[in-house]
């Protein structure tokens, strides 16, 4: 009885001097319900409360994102293109394969075999990928990744990936941003999917203009020869996902493909939060 009148003030203590908020909208959402169960030697029988609690050496165990924010990150239901992402005409229904093509991306060759991605670019996922792009926004980051392997878990696994790797920022925009959001969201897949995180097997060499600044047409000059990796480096039998933040053209993650590809990768998908 005393331990759970303690827990429950050192809870509400906890909760006015830390208050609770969603990573999402910044409202307070409460600390989850757990149960404690003691048992009672003496007369050999357990006994069991319920008991709203942080843990005693202060470690939170409270969600990060209130079931608000939740539905509305993870909200995509349109059934979109395999390929470039785009969504597809309303009333089409297809089981389609990594390998169709859609009028908008017909006339294309990826040297990716798929993509996916979290959701669209609009709403609060747009503002989750500007603030996750801001100084302060890796903590942020790592909320999000955990969240889209948690929803969308199935897809990942159905993929049967090897190892993850993340599209790699040039030094000059890591050093004025202090991460890369990228390799922080390929970071909560593979440690969720326990299989390795390389993200320095490709390297970008040359820094270049964001891709939002050109043109459709000058997007593939602008990124061309703008990654390099190891010579002697062979990816037979791999099965590789490349991690990024946002997909419009797919030009850069399809850069970052042919460099996997002539180094003999097996399979190369890609994951992306949002397609714009």
């Amino acid at each position: 009885m005393l331990k759970d009148i303690l827990q429950k003030i050192y809870a509400g203590c906890l909760q006015i001097a830390l208050p609770n908020l969603c990573f999402g909208c910044r409202e307070p959402i409460d600390f989850p319900t757990i149960k404690n169960t003691d048992y009672n030697s003496e007369k050999g029988v357990s006994t069991s409360s319920s008991v709203t609690v942080a843990d005693p050496l202060g470690k939170r165990t409270d969600p990060v994102f209130c079931q608000n924010c939740i539905q509305q990150l993870t909200s995509d239901t349109n059934l979109y293109c395999n390929r470039c992402l785009s969504n597809l005409p309303i009333g089409v229904i297809s089981k389609r394969t990594y390998s169709d093509r859609c009028g908008q991306c017909r006339a294309v060759n990826y040297s990716f075999d798929g993509a996916f991605r979290f959701g669209i670019y609009d709403g609060m996922l747009r503002e989750a990928i500007l603030r996750m792009k801001s100084l302060s926004g890796e903590s942020f980051a790592v909320q999000l990744g955990k969240l889209w392997i948690e929803s969308k878990r199935d897809q990942f696994i159905s993929l049967n990936p090897t190892v993850v790797i993340p599209t790699p920022l040039h030094w000059t925009r890591w050093w004025k941003r202090g991460y890369n959001q990228s390799e922080t969201l390929a970071e909560q897949i593979a440690k969720e999917m326990k299989i390795p995180l390389q993200p320095n097997w490709v390297k970008r060499i040359r820094a270049t203009r964001k891709q939002t600044t050109v043109s459709a047409k000058e997007r593939r000059q602008n990124v061309k020869g703008s990654f390099a990796m190891k010579s002697d480096l062979s990816l037979s039998g791999q099965s590789i996902i490349i991690v990024d933040d946002v997909f419009t053209t797919g030009t850069t993650v399809n850069e970052i493909a042919k460099l996997l590809k002539d180094h003999k990768a097996d399979k190369i998908w890609v994951a992306v939060l949002a397609h714009r």
